[in-house]
């Protein structure tokens, strides 16, 4: 909730800059803030439910443990890390000494700390230089168009809410939300250069009419 919330946040700010009179942004944000008010009452019971009803094992203090044992075992192999899709046998053999080695430790819960123990912090820190830089055309994207900016300020906002929920657990991880962030990236990136002027454009020549023959 706490990740939606801020990719909401940047997208509405974002789109009250570039797009709502001045006179009208005040109200739209005060709008927009007590809707979001409104979705945290109603569905804060639900989750606080549901978050009391979890095991150990994703809890406060569960994840904080593994993040202590995954940081143990990133500094065994900061260079090279254990392989791609090696986090569960990895970590096995650091947790046997917690409350932990009762626990089938699957993921991290925080995706930046696992690619750094199964690629390595260099590949690591390639790997989300990647995916930033695309998010900064994004940026880019909407400060140097004048039209159009959904498709970019959707990307940001995106990249925002993802970037966030990374932190705390592995949605980058499940196939179909890398999937549709990709495809919304993607778009975003494509959309984040204004069109070219048609001074710019190059048009095609005209073909040369065939001169009549003098007779």
């Amino acid at each position: 909730m706490v990740a939606t919330l801020c990719g909401a946040t940047v997208l509405s700010l974002i789109l009250l800059r570039k797009s709502a009179p001045r006179g009208k942004r005040s109200f739209i944000l005060a709008s927009i803030l007590c809707l979001a008010t409104l979705v945290g009452n109603v569905a804060g019971t639900q989750l606080s439910d549901r978050l009391s009803e979890q095991s150990v094992d994703i809890d406060a203090d569960g994840r904080l443990n593994i993040y202590l044992l995954t940081l143990e075992a990133i500094g065994t192999a900061p260079w090279t890390g254990v392989g791609a899709g090696a986090y569960q046998d990895a970590i096995a053999a650091y947790k046997s000494d917690t409350f932990l080695h009762s626990i089938a430790v699957t993921k991290a819960h925080n995706t930046y700390l696992e690619n750094a123990l199964e690629l390595g912090i260099p590949a690591a820190l390639c790997l989300l230089a990647a995916i930033t830089l695309l998010a900064r055309e994004t940026l880019t994207g909407i400060a140097r168009r004048r039209r159009g900016i959904y498709l970019p300020a959707t990307g940001t906002a995106a990249s925002v809410l993802v970037g966030v929920h990374a932190l705390v657990d592995f949605s980058l991880q499940i196939p179909a939300v890398t999937i549709l962030y990709a495809v919304i990236l993607g778009a975003a990136v494509a959309q984040s250069r204004p069109p070219r002027n048609e001074s710019q454009l190059i048009r095609p020549s005209a073909p040369e009419t065939p001169r009549a023959e003098a007779r």
